[in-house]
């Protein structure tokens, strides 16, 4: 169990984003330089006077310039071609209703491209292919470390039992301290059955070998090139967890959460039971019983 345990603790290294402010360490000589401008920016932001009251109520509202310089810098170092803004805008984690999320991230962003570490680019900027406002990264990186942002993803099942949940925020993965509750603005310390999410996440579970033969199969129409590379990327990254899981042994355990209606959700998508038809088939019960 102690080698399981080291290996699922390697396993969570690999894949979780929680542990990217490590590797940008290690890949930028001048981090804290380019930490301390972030901080710099969003703080003059944040104690501003601005002409509209609601704007200086928002804005005051923001719980943790800390937090927000940290993920200012991880939602963008690995952005290596122009994207759209909408898709970092949720990894600033502004804990806001959504109209007033958006405008603070966008706010936050705006102030912040004079640091240098991206560059936002206007819709009609004709380098711009997204059709709606660009952003990309101006830090250089490794091929290394662009290859470990590609390869986030949540993390796969576990190799060992997963933590008990002691609490809201103290359980399932070994490395990582989350909510039990899915959804980044959902959190509350109010009691939560815990009991019920720690004995499904007793349960061991083995992946189907028979029926990983089969190559699984879209539910949807592929009929252009972009939902095409969509399946493939999606079929490729399930089956690097699948390969994985056998490595180490083809027993596992899956981390389970409650959504913000006391619904019960496993963690992952790669491999799970709450899936299509494809990836419910190639689950079994790791503990067999004979049934007369």
């Amino acid at each position: 169990m102690g080698l399981q345990r080291t290996k699922q603790i390697n396993t969570e290294y690999e894949f979780s984003k929680s542990h990217l402010t490590e590797m940008l360490e290690l890949e930028l000589d001048n981090y804290a330089v380019l930490y301390h401008k972030v901080y710099g920016r969003i703080d003059f932001y944040c104690n501003k006077a601005y002409s509209y009251e609601s704007k200086n109520t928002r804005v005051k509202r923001l719980e943790s310039i800390i937090q927000l310089t940290g993920d200012v810098i991880l939602a963008t170092a690995g952005i290596k071609e122009i994207t759209t803004i909408q898709s970092v805008l949720p990894k600033l984690h502004i804990k806001m209703d959504k109209l007033d999320s958006i405008k603070t991230a966008l706010e936050v962003l705006a102030v912040c491209e004079s640091v240098g570490i991206y560059t936002l680019y206007h819709a009609d900027d004709y380098r711009n292919p997204t059709g709606t406002l660009g952003i990309k990264s101006n830090l250089q990186m490794s091929p290394e470390f662009y290859e470990y942002v590609d390869n986030l993803s949540k993390l796969p099942p576990m190799l060992v039992e997963p933590a008990k949940w002691w609490n809201n925020e103290l359980g399932g993965y070994l490395t990582t301290d989350e909510s039990c509750i899915l959804g980044s603005m959902n959190h509350h310390s109010m009691n939560q059955c815990t009991d019920v999410l720690n004995t499904l996440q007793s349960v061991e579970w083995e992946l189907d070998e028979y029926m990983l033969a089969f190559d699984e199969a879209s539910k949807k129409p592929t009929d252009t090139l972009d939902k095409q590379k969509q399946f493939k990327n999606m079929t490729t990254a399930s089956n690097k967890t699948y390969q994985h899981l056998l490595d180490h042994g083809n027993k596992f355990y899956q981390v389970w959460k409650f959504d913000s209606r006391g619904r019960m959700y496993t963690i992952g998508w790669q491999c799970h039971l709450q899936s299509t038809e494809y990836k419910k088939s190639i689950l079994n019960f790791a503990k067999k019983e004979f049934l007369s």
